[in-house]
């Protein structure tokens, strides 16, 4: 549809002139979501400028967080965690081989990470949250079937098993966030720990409703547009960031309409 192109166009060019300069790194509101929207619109679009602007911010996200995880400060969690640190860039880049846009030998291009991600694993505390966040990540690398680093990914995923059960049994509470990790784990591995853990930490899946305030904002925001053709996209007081509540998250969502093979980045929020 024109009016989609049209905004489409118009989420390139903010993107393309602001996205070099966010602060923030990772896949939920930084560089790499970004560089999520702009491997999607080359498929799309066949234009190997946008490949090469997903590069770059891939490149300019991995430097910047390796750099701040060798540093002890405050930030320090947030360096690691899904939304905006190591884990999820490093989701994010396997994704993005596992779908096609982006070649790359993921035990080369993620070794560092691996070692920083299992190293986080021991010697401190770690906080539940970043226990699943980095099992997040291990679990993307044991779903790349080209891995030689097989029993490495097989011996940490072992170890934050083990880490969340221990936690559990300090805190026995019901935790939606380990539960929705444990499922999608146990469609690919098998571990006896992995059995406990999913008998004891059974939720009601109406108690488990997953919120999609972010996908339903995107979704009205489109409505709007399609409805007030002469409108755009500027308008709306948008981060300029990631997938979550951000342009790139709005230019997919508006890919994803044009064709529906391009809504595969939803599994990543």
């Amino acid at each position: 549809m024109e009016v989609i192109n049209k905004h489409l166009t118009e989420v390139s060019s903010i993107l393309s002139l602001y996205g070099e300069n966010i602060g923030n790194a990772g896949l939920l509101h930084g560089k790499m979501g970004i560089a999520v929207f702009f491997a999607h619109y080359a498929s799309f679009t066949h234009e190997e400028q946008y490949n090469q602007f997903a590069d770059e911010l891939i490149e300019d996200a991995v430097n910047l967080l390796l750099w701040t995880c060798g540093i002890d400060n405050d930030n320090e969690i947030f360096a690691f965690n899904y939304e905006n640190g190591l884990s999820g860039i490093g989701v994010g880049v396997a994704y993005l081989v596992k779908q096609g846009l982006m070649e790359a030998n993921l035990d080369d291009v993620l070794d560092d990470m691996d070692m920083i991600l299992a190293k986080r694993l021991t010697g401190k505390t770690t906080p539940v949250s970043l226990m699943v966040d980095i099992g997040k990540y291990f679990l993307a690398r044991l779903s790349n079937p080209k891995t030689c680093k097989k029993y490495f990914l097989l011996q940490t995923m072992e170890q934050i098993l083990l880490l969340i059960n221990n936690y559990l049994q300090i805190n026995p509470v019901k935790h939606p966030q380990i539960l929705g990790f444990l499922n999608e784990l146990s469609e690919q591995y098998t571990h006896p720990v992995l059995s406990s853990l999913l008998n004891r930490q059974f939720i009601p899946l109406k108690i488990m409703k997953i919120e999609e305030r972010n996908v339903v904002s995107y979704s009205n925001m489109i409505k709007e547009l399609l409805n007030q053709p002469d409108k755009n996209i500027y308008c709306y007081n948008m981060e300029i960031d990631g997938l979550l509540n951000g342009y790139a998250g709005l230019g997919l969502s508006l890919l994803s309409m044009l064709d529906l093979r391009h809504n595969s980045w939803l599994n990543l929020l």
